[in-house]
């Protein structure tokens, strides 16, 4: 069994184009990552089934043993002697910059900076994809201009380009995550015409909805120090306050259908009890009446209903 790597066809058309796979520490968790260079851009390699599941290719009758493939529909398919599948997807070189950057902490000359970029397959990195790189360090430094400009990380940089990140995947998330983090939770038995009909206030916690499920994406990218970073630049009260609603509604409805169904269930199976209990209390209530005139001695007494007669049936 072989693993496979997708990635993206190369947008110039060419079939011999250098690529070369690397490894370079993730931002977040500087865990060693494999990343493909294919000029110029960079990829990242994401395993795509599970790890402890063993599976195969299997493709025109023939099960795939390392020889590469070409598709002649939007993709290129090369096999690793792995195991797995992999997906090779872009991936934006400012997210690899910010912990060097950022830990530097003065003024330095382009080069210089550079030069800090030493560990791992940075070195190799840059001499294929250095004005890319270069590209990145300046979009989140602050330059000081003079013959030999220099550059300082700047945070409020920093912030202004992950918020304009934020907002284009907000508007472009895929299908499944909109499920997910949205649909889910906001539009339960919501049609697209009442959805229409919402007010501008619902659309605008669907929007929020939509930033901050962006911005926890980024957050995954992001150094640690960093990740509330992003999340505190945008007011979501209306969004929690909303969340908060929806999920009060929820626990109150579903409370009263359990105790809707706790009762009709119990009169199910108990359809009599409540007369049952009546007529055991009538019964002892009449026999505990007997019990007292038994006891009673009654000799000489005038029936109750004597006190009704006439005076002439009295007589008689």
């Amino acid at each position: 069994m072989k693993k496979i790597i997708v990635k993206p066809k190369h947008s110039s058309g060419e079939e011999s184009v250098f690529e070369q796979i690397i490894t370079l520490p993730h931002p977040r968790t500087q865990i060693p990552v494999r990343y493909l260079i294919q000029k110029p851009q960079l990829l990242q390699i994401i395993k795509i089934n599970d790890s402890y599941k063993k599976k195969s290719w299997f493709i025109n009758n023939n099960i795939i043993k390392g020889r590469s493939l070409h598709l002649t529909y939007l993709i290129w398919i090369y096999l690793i002697l792995d195991g797995s599948l992999y997906l090779a997807t872009p991936f934006d070189l400012i997210f690899l910059t910010i912990p060097t950057s950022e830990s530097l902490g003065k003024y330095l000359l382009m080069e210089d900076i550079l030069e800090f970029f030493s560990e791992y397959h940075f070195p190799i990195l840059i001499s294929y994809l250095g004005p890319q790189i270069k590209k990145a360090i300046r979009s989140i430094c602050q330059e000081l201009k003079s013959t030999h400009p220099f550059f300082r990380f700047d945070e409020k940089l920093l912030l202004e380009v992950l918020i304009s990140k934020a907002k284009k995947i907000a508007s472009h998330l895929p299908k499944s995550i909109e499920f997910e983090a949205i649909t889910k939770h906001f539009m339960e038995n919501i049609e697209k015409k009442e959805l229409e009909n919402k007010s501008k206030e619902f659309k605008n916690i669907i929007q929020l909805a939509r930033l901050k499920t962006a911005m926890q994406f980024i957050n995954s990218y992001l150094p640690i120090k960093y990740e509330n970073l992003l999340l505190q630049s945008e007011d979501f009260t209306p969004l929690s306050l909303y969340l908060h609603k929806l999920q009060t509604y929820r626990t109150t409805t579903i409370f009263i259908q359990n105790s809707n169904n706790f009762t009709t269930d119990y009169l199910k199976k108990r359809p009599n009890t409540i007369f049952e209990i009546e007529n055991k209390k009538k019964k002892k209530l009449k026999g505990n009446n007997n019990e007292i005139r038994k006891k009673m001695n009654t000799e000489g007494i005038n029936k109750i209903y004597s006190f009704f007669k006439t005076k002439t049936q009295n007589k008689n």
